[in-house]
């Protein structure tokens, strides 16, 4: 496989190089190397494979050089982010959804339930189909979280997405665990709701809620959600890996990079 790799000389006599040893179609990145903590000497590396961040790549699997010379044992130090926040999860219930949807939809809670720190972090689920549900209301309780995720259920009424957008964005604001934000899980159409797009846009921008979305369901709307995220500061996706783990790392201030260390 080929990794692109960038070379740091960071004094006269130190050049560091990275590979990688793994799974094809990664790019790995190194932009600098920390020598404040000599001899001890880190790394700074970034992975990316298929637009999402590689952070979970053993110390086994690398391959780091000094002057020519391989150099052994390798660690891994991570870094995190220090925010909190209350994340929304908005799913649409109507009949423009089915059950595959739901199940889908479903998946994507449980990788977010799975992202929350307890018991800095909190999550609330909503649904809509003629209005807006809440399933669970902020709170820190996986457990709790992960009640409201078994009881989503496809629907057969109307898919109001304003309304949905409305209940929900009123659910998370005045929200003080840090940053509030909405992710929303539709194909962005709406049959019939009394709220506007504007309506929701001006309710989000001036609670400061950034909305997230994801097309599902054929996506037909695709650009009410695309228009929707860029007019409060969110983002649009149709990959529900990417979006999961960039929303988690945005609301969080999370790094993009970790260390490669040895000494």
């Amino acid at each position: 496989m080929t990794v692109r790799t960038r070379f740091v000389r960071m004094i006269p006599i130190l050049m560091l190089a990275v590979s990688f040893h793994a799974q094809a179609q990664l790019t790995l990145v190194t932009d600098s190397v920390d020598i404040s903590a000599f001899p001890k000497i880190a790394v700074r590396t970034v992975a990316r494979q298929g637009g999402l961040l590689r952070k979970d790549i053993p110390a086994s699997d690398f391959t780091l050089k000094e002057d020519g010379i391989s150099q052994s044992p390798l660690t891994i130090r991570g870094t995190r982010g220090a925010r909190s926040f209350c994340l929304g999860v908005l799913v649409a219930a109507g009949s423009m959804v089915n059950s595959g949807d739901i199940s889908a939809a479903q998946a994507a809670i449980g990788k977010i339930i799975d992202s929350l720190e307890f018991p800095l972090d909190e999550g609330a689920i909503y649904t809509y189909s003629t209005n807006g549900t809440t399933l669970i209301e902020p709170t820190t309780s996986h457990q709790l979280l992960e009640t409201g995720r078994s009881s989503l259920l496809a629907g057969s009424g109307p898919n109001h997405l304003y309304e949905g957008l409305w209940h929900s964005l009123g659910g998370i604001a005045g929200e003080t665990t840090g940053i509030n934000a909405l992710l929303v899980m539709s194909n962005g159409l709406d049959d019939g709701s009394a709220k506007t797009f504007t309506d929701v846009v001006n309710f989000a921008n001036n609670s400061k809620i950034k909305i997230f979305t994801i097309a599902i369901a054929g996506g037909g709307g695709a650009s009410t959600l695309q228009a929707l995220s860029a007019q409060t500061g969110g983002q649009f996706f149709t990959n529900t890996s990417l979006a999961i783990e960039t929303v988690i790392n945005l609301l969080r201030e999370t790094p993009d990079y970790f260390f490669v260390e040895y000494t």
